[in-house]
């Protein structure tokens, strides 16, 4: 499995993740295994049947399907089809990962993510929630119930 690093991104083969500075970015499995198609075969294209094999072996599916990953790969990543840094379409053939992959084979390990979530361990987000939970259970649950 790959460890690849380019612009601000670090995929991770091994560990089946694709980071961000240092922070987790999320793609469906095959979404993912598509970008590590691209960038294994990088600079090279690769052609929508070969992708599909590989992807779906032994299995009818659409074109279509190709290029919705690819559209969620380049919202992950931030790119534009119109200008792509990349991913790049190769018309009426496939697609090619296009973005700088620094020659150094020495990639720094990679980040553990917070197992927090963020923003839920403050305060102002805490305080306005437990109101509005103690409200709802004041109207579902009244102390002086109608007779």
């Amino acid at each position: 499995m790959t460890t690849v690093r380019f612009d601000r991104f670090l995929l991770d083969g091994a560990g089946r993740r694709l980071l961000r500075d240092g922070a987790d970015v999320h793609l469906t499995p095959k979404a993912f295994e598509l970008l590590q198609l691209l960038i294994d075969r990088r600079p090279a294209a690769v052609a929508k049947n070969a992708i599909m094999e590989a992807l779906w072996p032994s299995t009818f599916v659409l074109e279509a399907n190709v290029a919705n990953l690819i559209a969620e790969i380049r919202v992950a990543l931030g790119d534009d089809a119109s200008r792509p840094r990349f991913v790049r379409t190769v018309p009426r053939f496939g697609y090619a990962f296009s973005g700088d992959v620094p020659a150094s084979g020495g990639v720094p390990s990679v980040p553990r993510p917070d197992p927090r979530p963020a923003g839920l361990d403050s305060a102002p987000l805490r305080w306005p929630l437990l109101r509005l939970l103690r409200g709802l259970a004041c109207f579902y649950f009244p102390l002086n119930p109608p007779s």
